[in-house]
């Protein structure tokens, strides 16, 4: 299983890494941490399943006006 650390996470995805701390923060992407104050790793599952949730379309934001 491929592992990345914060920084590398941050350049696949295209954000600095104090951003990537926020989405972690928010539970927008899953992380291992063996425990507080250790090293936070990415797999590239939980960097593929953000992807993929993030890029899904839109809802549509108006509902079309009945006839």
């Amino acid at each position: 299983m491929t592992m990345y650390s914060r920084q590398e996470a941050a350049e696949i995805l295209g954000v600095c890494v104090n951003t990537l701390d926020k989405m972690r923060r928010d539970r927008k992407i899953g992380y291992y941490q063996a425990r507080p104050g250790c090293a936070v790793r990415f797999s590239q599952e939980h960097i593929d399943k953000y992807l993929k949730r993030v890029e899904q379309a839109p809802k549509e934001l108006f509902r079309k006006k009945r006839q």
